[in-house]
């Protein structure tokens, strides 16, 4: 019993940290804290929930629907949260924090009512398959493949952004804009850029 409530709380916490990863990197980055952040992955959750609502399968792959949009649907979840940073923080940058914090309050709560005109206040379920019975048995404790799924792809995620932050020029652009904004502009790097890109990456990596 005690190996089973571990392995739940970890495919919980797992959920949890990749949520905590996307505020984290828009923090880090932007000095901002983004109030909007769960309402776009809840935009990206009811974005799959329209085409998870037939459940036959796509392609012969026996994947429901919804599994198979996910790229098309995150490209458009951060091409949308770019143009909020665009549209809404961008010319905010040189106002207060308390300023940024109310614009992204405000636009939680535009996408918040947004979804509930939409969608409407009743609980809704996204669809997987046949993948959400299934499970594993190992020794004492039976895994459910969905979470034992969520668990995996919540450490590949934290290691694919540590891989970014310290491998790659973007990562160093991001840490260099989230030390010292007008030096790294001096030394080449677009703030601005940065800030959209951070913004769009965010997203994706709390909606995997």
């Amino acid at each position: 019993m005690t190996l089973q409530l571990l392995f739940d709380a970890l495919s919980l916490g797992g959920i949890y940290a990749i949520a905590a990863l996307g505020i984290a990197l828009i923090f880090g980055v932007m000095k901002l804290v983004n109030f909007a952040h769960g309402q776009f992955i809840a935009f990206a959750v009811f974005a799959l929930i329209v085409p998870s609502t037939d459940a036959v399968a796509v392609m012969g792959l026996g994947a429901a629907p919804a599994l198979v949009l996910v790229p098309a649907i995150l490209a458009v979840g951060a091409g949308l949260a770019v143009a909020s940073e665009y549209l809404v923080f961008r010319p905010l940058r040189n106002a207060s924090p308390v300023a940024l914090m109310v614009a992204s309050f405000a636009l939680g709560v535009v996408i918040q009512n947004g979804l509930l005109e939409s969608f409407s206040a009743n609980s809704q379920k996204l669809t997987a398959g046949a993948i959400e019975s299934q499970s594993l048995q190992i020794g004492p404790i039976a895994v459910g493949v969905m979470p034992m799924l969520t668990l995996a792809s919540a450490v590949l995620v934290i290691f694919a952004l540590n891989q970014l932050f310290y491998r790659t020029a973007l990562g160093r652009a991001f840490r260099a804009t989230s030390d010292d904004a007008t030096t790294a502009q001096l030394m080449g790097i677009s703030p601005l850029r940065v800030f959209a890109m951070a913004t769009g990456i965010a997203l994706v990596v709390a909606t995997i």
